[in-house]
């Protein structure tokens, strides 16, 4: 440091950039070495100090040149707008201040106190919470002076614009964290794993012109899945009341440069004419025939049904499922007893005889009874 000074006078930055030091680690050191007496100031930068190598006096701070704020532009007054559904009244213990019955709150608000309210709903925060109910209110509106206000239950609400799920915080106030992430492995290609994302919808630029507070607008993502996410993001963040369907002539004229007419009217000039062709343009000799020549449809549905009725395999249970769990119930109501048990029921009539079984009888053959008849006698 003090052989970058013996050259020249610089500050702390210059000499940090010379040496390539950190530049704390030099103004650390330079102030030290101003302690000791080896260096001193000899002026001042935009308020930043000028070391000199050397003892020597100090140059004096220069006085911070104090900025004039710009003149503040004059707020309007906000004047209330009342609201023609409502029975307006003054107070014997107030005079001059009007009062109307609330029915979200269930009580009696003076003007003042409901614009107040309504403030703080549409500011947000943990601190006004409590005013939730008052938030996107027609009525607290038109008394702060906004006539028409935002009622959609998107409004102000951390909600994602692309899944529409409620989320804790947005990045880029607009996406959840799930779908930020999903969004960038489409960028870089690939996922967590390594492999490209498949299921992955594609992002593409869009734009959609919507109406709030008498202006045409225009909302541009350069990344969106569909049209709704531009009108959930455009509902979640706009203030006043939106509709959507109107052009906007700034984007029209950036595309074609205004040299189509895209107004819409019953006007004579709107109105496009065919030109007449002529009769024997309508003539034309075919030398091929066409594909469908000889193609009869109905002959061909005939042939289709025919191959159904042959071909297709048909799944027909011979039971149903219902009727083979019936089955399964029947049988389990079943009891089974022994043959000692069937014997007793059926001695005392429970249970009817049983029908005797033939039992079948030996009868030999005419050769095996001759051939016995002749052992019989020779033994």
């Amino acid at each position: 440091m003090l052989q970058q000074l013996a050259s020249a006078d610089l500050t702390v930055t210059a000499i940090a950039e010379r040496i390539g030091a950190v530049r704390n680690s030099v103004a650390k050191s330079m102030e030290k070495a101003h302690e000791h007496g080896i260096v001193h100031i000899a002026g001042y930068s935009k308020g930043v100090p000028i070391y000199r190598r050397g003892a020597g006096q100090d140059e004096p701070r220069p006085p911070a040149e104090v900025l004039e704020a710009p003149a503040a532009k004059p707020v309007p007054p906000v004047v209330p707008v009342l609201s023609a559904s409502l029975d307006y009244f003054e107070m014997d213990i107030l005079p001059n201040v009007q009062h109307f019955t609330c029915t979200k709150l269930k009580s009696t608000l003076s003007v003042e106190s409901c614009a107040d309210r309504y403030k703080k709903a549409m500011a947000g925060g943990p601190e006004n919470d409590r005013y939730i109910v008052c938030r996107g209110c027609p009525i607290g509106a038109s008394h702060s002076g906004q006539e028409a206000p935002n009622e959609s239950r998107f409004f102000g609400k951390t909600i994602c614009g692309r899944c529409h799920t409620g989320a804790t915080r947005l990045i880029g106030k607009h996406l959840c964290i799930s779908c930020y992430n999903r969004s960038r492995e489409l960028r870089v290609g690939k996922n967590r794993k390594g492999t490209a994302p498949v299921k992955l919808t594609r992002l593409d630029q869009r734009s959609i012109a919507y109406r709030t507070a008498g202006v045409v607008k225009t909302r541009t993502l350069s990344e969106s899945v569909d049209t709704e996410e531009l009108m959930v993001a455009v509902l979640r963040d706009t203030p006043s009341s939106v509709t959507f369907g109107f052009k906007n002539p700034a984007l029209h004229a950036r595309f074609d440069g205004e040299q189509f007419d895209r107004s819409i009217g019953d006007a004579e000039t709107d109105t496009v004419v065919a030109p007449i062709v002529p009769d024997e343009a309508a003539y034309v000799e075919h030398v091929i025939k066409p594909a469908t020549a000889g193609f009869d449809p109905y002959e061909r549905l005939r042939d289709v049904v025919e191959k159904m009725d042959h071909e297709v395999r048909v799944c027909a249970p011979g039971v149903s499922r219902r009727a083979a769990k019936k089955a399964r119930l029947r049988a389990r109501r079943q009891v089974r007893v022994s043959d000692m048990t069937v014997g007793l029921l059926r001695n005392v009539g429970a249970l009817p005889a049983s029908v005797p079984v033939p039992v079948p009888v030996w009868k030999p053959s005419p050769e095996a009874l001759a051939l016995m008849q002749g052992v019989i006698a020779g033994g």
